[in-house]
């Protein structure tokens, strides 16, 4: 009798504590050109986790697509990444765009002074015990 009541007890602690476990934010930060080419471009994609879960928490991907008036411009990824506890983890992610879209990137830029690009991806959390994804989207305006 006892071992069941101390098994009922361990249970429902262990519940309460998933219960209490929030899931970390994620948003772009910033969006910087760091090179450009007469046939690329590289963007710095800024991204930041917040974790406000008093564990850390480790990403096994963070990916998003880079978009321009719903034109495909590029993909960014990275794997294994360590979430800090109860606090922000930023990484930069390059990301390089080519060929013909680079190009009419660089004339809209050109020509208006600033381009607007949606950044849609998503963060792949793995605590051992489960893993799910948080999808983000943003969109962020470069200017020069």
């Amino acid at each position: 009798m006892k071992k069941l009541l101390l098994v009922l007890v361990l249970m429902s602690g262990l519940l309460m504590g998933c219960a209490a476990i929030k899931k970390p934010t994620v948003n772009v930060v910033s969006v910087k050109p760091s090179s450009v080419t007469p046939t690329s471009v590289i963007l710095n994609v800024k991204v930041r986790i917040d974790n406000p879960n008093p564990i850390g928490a480790h990403l096994t991907k963070i990916e998003f697509d880079i978009y321009n008036q719903n034109r495909y411009l590029g993909h960014g990824e990275k794997k294994d990444v360590s979430i800090k506890a109860n606090g922000i983890t930023e990484i930069t992610i390059p990301v390089k765009i080519e060929d013909i879209q680079a190009i009419k990137a660089l004339y809209t830029l050109a020509k208006n002074g600033e381009i607007t690009l949606k950044i849609k991806g998503t963060a792949y959390v793995d605590l051992k015990i489960t893993s799910f994804g948080i999808p983000f989207e943003q969109t962020e305006t470069i200017k020069i």
